[in-house]
C-alpha cells in the first residue's frame, strides 16, 4: 500500500515538474525547430503532409506543410482557368523556411508578375517544390513525380552551385538519409547498387513517426528533448569522424575539402559529381520540352561573393586561395549556353544592391556576416530579379501578361 502511494506521489511530482517546464518555456517563448520530415520511397526523405511548427535557424518563421507534402499553399491538381503556373524546384532556398511564406521569393514573383498582367482577372501561381537538403536526383524525381501533375507552363530550377558536389557518395557530406544516388553509364544515368536495392520505408513506421512528431511539435518540453537529442547526435557524429569510426561504410574520401571544391569546380575530385549534375539538368530540360514546358535555371548567389564589404570578399578569396570565387557560376553559365538553357545569375545584381544599401541579404541581419540563406530582404530582391527576368525572357510569361 505504502509503495503504491509513494509511486503515485512520485508520478505526480514528475508530472508537476514537466508541467512547470512546459509552462516556463511557453511563457519565455523559447522555441525549437519543429520535426517536419518523413521517409519517402524513391526520394529517401521529404516533408510530412500537414506538419507545422517553428523554424528557429537564422530567423524565426512558422512553417506549415500542405497536404501534398510541400511548404506551399494548398493547390488543386488541375490548373485553374486564366492562371499561369510556375513550378519552382530546388532545396533550402526554395523551401525558404527562414522567412514567413508571404515574404518568400515565390510570393514576390507571383505578386510582381500578376501586377503586370494586362487583364487583372488573370492570376499567377508560383508552386514551391523545394525541400532542404535535396540533391539533383531528388529535384529530378520531384519534378517527375509531383510538379508535372500540377500542369505548370514554366519550371524554374533554383541551383545552389555547391549541390554539384553532392551527386556522389564519395563527396556527399554527412548522413545520406536515403538520398538516391546515380552514376553515368555510357552517357545515361542509372541508380547505383545501394539505391537500387534500398528497402522502401515501412508505412506503419512512417505513420507512427508522424503521430509522435505532431505531438512533439505541440509540446515545448518534447521539442527541447528532441533538440538536445539532435545536438548529441551531431557531437557523436563529429567524434566518430575524428576517430575515423565507420569509414568502411563510405567510399574513399577525396583529397580536397568540400569547401575548397566549391570554388574549384574543375578539380579532378569534383568532375564526376559535376558530370552527374549536368546529366540531370539535361534530363529535366528534355522532360519539360517533351511536355511543352519552359525550363529555366536560377543560381543562388554565393554569400561570400555578395558580402557588401569588399575587404571581406577579398579576405575570403585569399583564404580559399583561388583567383576568383565565382568559378562555379561561370562553369554553369558555359554549360547553359551550350545547351540553350535560359539562366539567371543574380550575383552581380545582388552585390550591387547590397553595396548600395549597405545591407546583408543572407542570414540574420543582426549578426552582420551575410552567412546563411536569403533573409526577407534577400527574398524580395531575388523575387524582383526573377520576375523581371521572366517578363523579359519567357515567351510563356510575356504571352500571359499581354493577353
Amino acid at each position: 500500500m505504502k509503495f503504491s502511494r509513494d509511486l503515485l506521489i512520485s508520478l505526480l511530482a514528475v508530472c508537476l515538474a514537466l508541467a512547470a517546464v512546459e509552462g516556463g518555456l511557453r511563457l519565455a517563448q523559447v522555441r525549437f525547430n519543429a520535426s517536419l520530415y518523413r521517409s519517402v520511397p524513391r526520394l529517401g526523405f521529404g516533408l510530412r503532409p500537414g506538419a507545422e511548427g517553428w523554424n528557429v535557424d537564422e530567423n524565426e518563421a512558422y512553417v506549415r506543410i500542405n497536404r501534398a507534402g510541400w511548404r506551399d499553399r494548398e493547390r488543386t491538381l488541375a490548373r485553374p482557368a486564366d492562371t499561369l503556373r510556375i513550378a519552382v524546384v530546388g532545396s533550402c532556398e526554395v523551401d525558404a523556411r527562414q522567412v514567413a511564406m508571404e515574404r518568400t521569393f515565390e510570393t514576390v514573383i507571383q505578386r510582381e508578375t500578376e501586377k503586370r498582367a494586362a487583364n487583372h482577372a488573370r492570376h499567377v501561381e508560383v508552386l514551391n517544390f523545394g525541400v532542404p537538403g535535396y540533391t539533383f536526383s531528388q529535384n529530378y524525381l520531384s519534378l517527375i513525380d509531383a510538379a508535372f501533375a500540377y500542369d505548370p507552363q514554366v519550371v524554374i530550377l533554383v541551383l545552389q552551385p555547391f549541390n554539384y558536389l553532392r551527386n556522389t557518395r564519395e563527396l556527399y557530406p554527412g548522413d545520406t538519409l536515403g538520398t538516391p544516388f546515380y552514376r553515368l553509364e555510357n552517357g545515361k544515368l542509372v541508380e547505383d547498387e545501394m539505391t537500387r536495392t534500398a528497402v522502401p520505408p515501412d508505412p506503419r513506421n512512417v505513420a507512427r513517426h508522424a503521430r509522435f512528431a505532431d505531438a512533439m511539435n505541440m509540446s515545448y518540453t518534447l521539442s527541447l528533448a528532441n533538440s538536445a537529442r539532435l545536438q548529441l547526435q551531431r557531437l557523436l557524429g563529429q567524434c566518430r569522424a575524428k576517430l575515423h569510426i565507420g569509414e568502411t561504410a563510405k567510399p574513399a574520401p577525396v583529397h580536397v575539402g568540400f569547401e575548397e571544391l566549391r570554388y574549384t569546380p574543375d578539380h579532378p575530385d569534383a568532375l564526376k559529381s559535376w558530370a552527374i549534375g549536368d546529366a540531370f539538368v539535361e534530363l529535366m530540360k528534355a522532360e519539360c520540352e517533351r511536355r511543352g514546358i519552359e525550363f529555366r535555371i536560377v543560381t543562388v548567389d554565393d554569400n561570400a561573393a555578395t558580402h557588401p564589404d569588399p575587404a571581406m570578399r577579398e579576405a575570403f578569396r585569399h583564404r580559399m586561395n583561388v583567383p576568383v570565387i565565382d568559378a562555379a557560376e561561370r562553369k554553369i553559365a558555359q554549360f547553359c549556353e551550350r545547351r540553350g538553357i535560359p539562366l539567371l545569375l543574380p550575383g552581380a545584381a545582388v552585390l550591387a544592391y547590397a553595396e548600395a544599401h549597405h545591407t546583408f541579404l543572407h542570414g540574420n541581419v543582426k549578426l552582420g556576416d551575410n552567412m546563411g540563406f536569403w533573409n526577407a530582404e534577400g527574398h524580395e530582391v531575388i523575387g524582383q530579379l526573377i520576375s523581371n527576368d521572366l517578363l523579359q525572357g519567357s515567351a510563356k510569361v510575356r504571352e500571359f501578361v499581354q493577353r
